[in-house]
């Protein structure tokens, strides 16, 4: 269990329930620099609320000042700082996920969510709700904005992670939709050469000039006309 006082300078401290004499460590009140874990802006800062991850046990999340720091407890004797998130106001208060697949109703009954909301309730767990110090609130990111992506090297799809959730695009519809016989408005430059090669039609892209002036006809043909790269921009 952990305890805080919103004094100047106290820190939390982390207790364990089997021994009650003293403390087993403690988290300094200090307040951070936007976007460095090691830079400290205000080493008399003061904690305004705390909570445990339902999602990732043993982190706790400590606001102070215009940021939620979130330490892992489990990592040996001393917590650890793994992340901070920054608003442009002080913190006042927050809330985080509670990452559940089912919903307990009254006389103690689970009741299941269907699969968007569990999808939801994945991706949720990495943002959290915050009231700032105008009493305004906010929608925040816990993990920095970070969404690692990488592009399939055997058909091109676009892959990206958030939260626990993978996305893989879809090869039916979609940017990535190259198991379709005719090009779409929406489809990416890499659909549509893994499709030509592929050869769903009887021409097949190839390196060959006339072939694929064959290819890019049929496509004409269907009133789609030439597909063009579309620029790409990612966020690393």
């Amino acid at each position: 269990m952990c305890t805080f006082s919103r004094s100047t300078g106290e820190p939390v401290k982390l207790w364990d329930v089997r021994r009650m004499d003293s403390s087993t460590s403690e988290i300094k009140a200090i307040g951070l620099a936007s976007g460095k874990l090691s830079e400290y802006v205000n080493d008399q800062a003061k904690v305004q609320t705390v909570r445990w991850s339902a999602a990732e046990p043993g982190v706790l999340s400590v606001a102070i000042g215009n940021s939620v720091q979130d330490y892992d407890t489990y990592s040996g004797s001393r917590p650890v700082l793994i992340r901070a998130s920054h608003a442009k106001q002080d913190i006042l208060d927050f809330a985080l996920s509670s990452n559940s697949s089912s919903i307990l109703l009254d006389g103690g009954a689970k009741f299941d969510m269907a699969l968007p909301d569990r999808l939801s309730t994945a991706l949720y767990s990495r943002r959290m709700i915050a009231v700032l110090s105008d009493r305004s609130l906010r929608d925040l990111e816990k993990n920095g904005g970070s969404s690692p992506v990488a592009i399939s090297r055997r058909d091109g799809r676009l892959v990206h992670t958030l939260g626990s959730t993978v996305w893989v695009g879809s090869t039916t519809s979609g940017p990535a939709a190259m198991e379709k016989s005719e090009a779409g408005t929406d489809e990416d430059i890499s659909a549509t050469m893994m499709r030509r090669a592929r050869c769903f039609r009887v021409s097949r892209y190839s390196m060959n000039t006339s072939q694929n002036i064959k290819v890019s006809a049929q496509t004409a043909a269907v009133g789609l006309g030439l597909v063009v790269p579309r620029k790409l921009t990612f966020f690393f």
